[in-house]
């Protein structure tokens, strides 16, 4: 196989310097902007009302229609502004609770 050595100058003569029509309107239709627009408000709501406990999201999310879990963590994502390839680089939850229970002390009592 041939080895080509094109300089930046001769690269840029035959390469398409934006994105076409097609591939934006794709990139658009799975676009998740639109789906956390759509439930933004339903993510606030759910902030003001789920702050009794840690855990109250929990019960929450598993009543909603609209906010699921992953959409629910995607809002976080945003919000954290820890985009999916970071998440990828954190260690496995099992590194944060080896036993397979995560514990945390909430009000000064012990949580799981």
């Amino acid at each position: 196989m041939p080895v080509y050595k094109r300089s930046l100058a001769e690269l840029k003569t035959k390469a398409v310097l934006h994105w076409p029509n097609e591939i934006l309107s794709a990139a658009g239709d799975a676009s998740v902007l639109p789906l956390l627009l759509r439930t933004q408000d339903f993510f606030i709501a759910l902030l003001k009302v789920a702050d009794s406990t840690p855990t109250a999201w929990l019960t929450t999310i598993e009543q909603s229609t609209v906010l699921t879990g992953q959409i629910f963590l995607k809002h976080l994502m945003v919000m954290t502004d820890l985009g999916g390839e970071a998440l990828n680089k954190l260690p496995p939850i099992s590194a944060y609770c080896p036993n397979g229970i995560l514990e945390f002390v909430w009000k000064e009592s012990i949580c799981k």
